[in-house]
């Protein structure tokens, strides 16, 4: 083990933005940090190889409760990460091995190793893909369809935040992979656009500029099968609050307005909720091929 002293470069963040983020006030840059010698026992030196930059990471930086706690101030800005373990006193985990986790914006990480978990790919692949398609994005979409939506060729799906890092993954699987109809709903001509030609699916709603009930009625005369909702879009909720309230009640963009959609849900079917984050206007996208 050298004794060499490493010093690194890391992203902080400094302040809870209220607006948009500016570098240097909300997120700082500090090189030429030193990276702590000792460890711990069950702690481990990780090289950051890469990082996800996600939508969610935005809420994280706020102080609203959330599923997760706030990212702490002056401490390396939560991020999802992959690595190479360069030290260990695990044993759980040997130098070299490549890991995942909340490694941060940081070059080196320090983790115990509860808190991270060993990167598992076929040989050839790039680990990156661990942070997306063959990582949580790909295994929500791949669960949420399988163990809960259980479509099958032929029937019509409907993705909501399709154009999303979740989204487009889950509807490529019902297009692509299964034969299933997909429609998909996202915010923004550029983004139907590339679901429309893009991943060809079979047609695309932009819920800012399209009425979307209308839209669901044209695009599904003959009601959804599986129906695959963002939490916190405006778009989903047709297909969210058909199934609960039984064809009865629908969503309006604004609130609850228990109305409409008689008939966009087909009874006995299912609803996996995915994704909850579709206001990003730059998705990281997967086109995938066979």
């Amino acid at each position: 083990m050298s004794s060499m002293v490493m010093n690194q470069v890391i992203v902080r963040l400094a302040q809870r933005p209220r607006g948009e983020i500016v570098i240097g006030e909300h997120l700082v840059v500090d090189r030429d940090v030193p990276v702590r010698e000792q460890l711990e026992d069950g702690e481990l030196l990780i090289q950051v190889m890469w990082l996800s930059v996600d939508p969610a990471m935005r809420g994280w930086m706020s102080s609203a409760k959330s599923y997760l706690p706030p990212s702490p101030l002056g401490e390396p800005m939560r991020a999802n990460g992959v690595g190479r373990v360069t030290r260990s006193k695990s044993d759980k985990y040997d130098v070299g091995t490549v890991v995942s986790g909340f490694l941060g914006m940081q070059e080196y990480a320090i983790l115990p190793e509860k808190k991270i978990r060993k990167v598992v790919l076929p040989k050839g692949v790039s680990p990156r893909l661990a942070l997306g398609v063959l990582g949580n994005n790909g295994l929500t979409a791949y669960f949420g369809l399988f163990e809960v939506g259980h479509p099958k060729p032929g029937d019509t799906v409907v993705v909501s935040a399709a154009a999303g890092a979740t989204g487009s993954i889950a509807a490529q699987i019902t297009k692509s992979v299964l034969g299933c109809r997909t429609i998909g709903i996202a915010g923004g001509e550029e983004k139907r656009l590339w679901l429309s030609n893009e991943i060809s699916l079979d047609d695309a709603i932009d819920y800012k500029n399209d009425d979307i009930g209308k839209s669901l009625k044209r695009t599904c005369p003959d009601g959804i099968d599986v129906g695959n909702p963002s939490e916190t879009s405006p778009c989903p909720m047709h297909v969210l609050f058909t199934e609960m309230l039984l064809f009865k009640q629908a969503w309006s963009q604004r609130a609850l307005d228990f109305s409409i959609t008689k008939t966009i849900h087909r009874a006995h079917r299912s609803l996996p909720s995915c994704s909850s984050v579709p206001h990003h206007p730059l998705p990281k996208r997967y086109t995938l091929t066979t």
